[in-house]
């Protein structure tokens, strides 16, 4: 925290310029991107940006470490999960000098997916490659049907390493200390509508999968937009599915559709969804033609992803120039803004 304070005096220009009282004249709506978009990549492990405190509450510490130990409202039931193919989020990110391995996408190798793995991605040790390998490849078994090649080997792991593990990680944590329960699930269905811009290779089809938020317009009935919209009787049917869990889960903290008859809830694909138990990891899946409980799901890539630990990507050299404003400094104190070039 110290440091990311550090930096954002820098990048505004704030550091010479009355520190805290420059931040406090500085208008929010060129802070706020400025400090996001333009501090030093520094190593932050599982750290985050620089962001404002807008409700008034500060943590005393990083909430995985809050969660671990316990340190959160145990009173609240929660509903949580992950998409089959998080891992397609930014992998056409130009920024990556990596990224255009992706490019290759059914034609990427072995080869490719070490150099992601060992490269700027990931910086993942030689050490640990063979245990990766062993869960991670296109003769392993444990992904079956989903690592068709090596681009979906890669993407996969992107996403268990960036959402579907650390999500198991909380339901574990949340089950082990909360009074209430936990529901897990897995969306697994590639939507018909077109994808998002930020998921997949640009301009080549069938990358994006089942990426992340792409349940959104499942939960939400989402029939209305232009380019995510439902398609198709049986994307509407699962769509009222899921829709009815979530409604049943805000009235009554359980997903579960009430026995009552005529409950609207409750539609042709409905199954009994199960807590998330130490004893029983339970989960459900979300797909076409119809739903499916799980039990364990990605545990075998997880106990792998999870004792990696901590993957630091090695510290930025340059930053680019940023087209921005700066303060000057009145004869009273206050800070005025005057347009300026932010080198840094």
């Amino acid at each position: 925290a110290e440091q990311q304070y550090t930096d954002v005096l820098n990048v505004t220009g704030c550091a010479s310029l009355g520190r805290l009282q420059c931040l406090l004249a500085y208008n929010a709506t060129w802070l706020l991107p400025t400090a996001i978009y333009y501090l030093p990549q520094r190593k932050r492990p599982y750290g985050c940006e620089y962001a404002p405190t807008v409700d008034g509450i500060e943590l005393a510490q990083l909430p995985w470490k809050l969660r671990d130990a316990g340190q959160f409202n145990t009173r609240v039931p929660v509903l949580l999960g992950y998409n089959k193919d998080e891992g397609t989020i930014g992998v056409d990110d130009s920024s990556t000098p990596e990224d255009h391995i992706y490019e290759k996408v059914r034609n990427m190798t072995a080869g490719d997916f070490v150099r992601l793995l060992t490269g700027v991605q990931f910086n993942i040790h030689p050490d640990e490659l063979p245990a990766i390998l062993d869960i991670y490849s296109v003769s392993s078994t444990s992904g079956g049907p989903d690592y068709s090649s090596w681009y979906w080997v890669a993407t996969h792991f992107n996403g268990d390493y960036s959402f579907s593990c650390p999500t198991r990680r909380t339901a574990r944590a949340l089950n082990r200390f909360s009074r209430s329960n936990v529901y897990m699930y897995y969306f697994a269905h590639v939507p018909r509508g077109k994808p998002f811009s930020w998921a997949g290779v640009k301009g080549r089809n069938n990358t994006a999968g089942a990426s992340h938020a792409s349940e959104i317009a499942f939960v939400f009935l989402d029939e209305t937009s232009d380019t995510h919209a439902l398609v198709g009787d049986d994307e509407r049917l699962l769509s009222r599915t899921m829709a009815g869990y979530w409604i049943n889960f805000a009235r009554a903290s359980d997903p579960n559709p009430p026995t009552l008859p005529g409950d609207e809830t409750r539609t042709s694909l409905t199954i009994k969804w199960e807590p998330f138990k130490a004893s029983r990891e339970s989960s459900v899946r979300f797909d076409l033609p119809g739903l499916s409980a799980m039990v364990g799901r990605n545990n075998g890539q997880c106990d792998v992803v999870d004792k990696l630990g901590v993957v630091d990507p090695p510290q930025a050299t340059a930053l680019p120039t940023m087209e921005g404003r700066t303060h000057d400094m009145d004869a009273g104190g206050s800070a005025t803004s005057s347009e300026a070039l932010l080198m840094v």
